[in-house]
């Protein structure tokens, strides 16, 4: 039976799934992203490409690759706009699926309510849904970086605990970055599992090699205890680490 007072926020990209170089920095999405910011910048300020691509250098420096919020402020450009047009790929040659994946949500989603949270424009996200074939194990619970709420902000997850009226305690976040998926939710008082196949993490109460293990996880209470002495000896260190201005500035994404 679901109990509506226990959630799961799931992260999109790398999380439901595998990104083609194993992180969005590296990845073919982020360079069509950067192709599109700079063709779109040419069309909307009549610049030519070299123009263009300076100021789309210039914003990620000052906005800290927000775009959207630095054509917005800088050139009165729609986010919404930019989000449509720059954002609107094909998932087809991106997302690659996992035969598992939507048979193990639907397992979750008999006891757990379900949402999706990610920094990416909802044009995005429901190109990745709909190429996944889950786009209606969300519904409405699904939180987009369309607006000032942000992962990459620090504020997506009190926003989350806000709207859906849930203590942080009650909620378990799945994702694939320690900087803005594991760590932002164990500083509100939720539970996190980062799913990585290469390294375990030192924040997060559990980590897993991919989403098919995680209604196991979640059933072993002893895997996903939180070990409080482990993290204090890190904690300080790795939040002064991700949480620097200077280490955001690099690590937000294309929004």
């Amino acid at each position: 039976m679901k109990n509506q007072n226990k959630l799961i926020i799931f992260d999109l990209d790398g999380t439901l799934y595998q990104l083609d170089s194993g992180s969005f920095q590296k990845s073919s999405l982020r360079r069509q992203i950067l192709k599109n910011a700079e063709t779109y910048i040419a069309m909307k300020l009549s610049k030519n490409q070299p123009d263009a691509r300076c100021i789309l250098n210039d914003i990620q420096k000052q906005y800290g690759e927000q775009i959207s919020i630095g054509l917005e402020k800088d050139f009165g450009i729609n986010r919404y706009d930019y989000f449509n047009t720059v954002w609107n790929i094909s998932a087809r040659r991106i997302v690659k699926k996992a035969p598992y994946l939507k048979k193990t949500l639907l397992t979750l989603k008999k006891t757990y309510m379900l949402a999706l949270v990610s920094d990416a424009p909802l044009v995005w996200i429901n190109n990745v849904l709909e190429e996944l074939g889950i786009q209606n194990l969300f519904r409405d619970n699904i939180f987009s970086g369309e607006g000032s709420y942000r992962k990459g902000l620090n504020n997506a997850f009190p926003n989350i605990v806000q709207i859906l009226k849930i203590k942080p305690s009650n909620c378990v976040v799945i994702g694939d970055q320690e900087h803005t998926d594991i760590i932002p939710a164990k500083e509100l008082g939720m539970r996190a599992i980062l799913i990585n196949n290469t390294k375990k993490s030192r924040i997060a109460d559990a980590t897993i090699k991919s989403i098919r293990e995680l209604p196991a996880t979640l059933k072993n209470k002893k895997c996903l205890r939180l070990d409080h002495h482990h993290v204090q000896a890190h904690w300080q260190s790795l939040h002064q680490h991700f949480f620097s201005q200077k280490y955001l500035g690099l690590c937000r994404t294309l929004r």
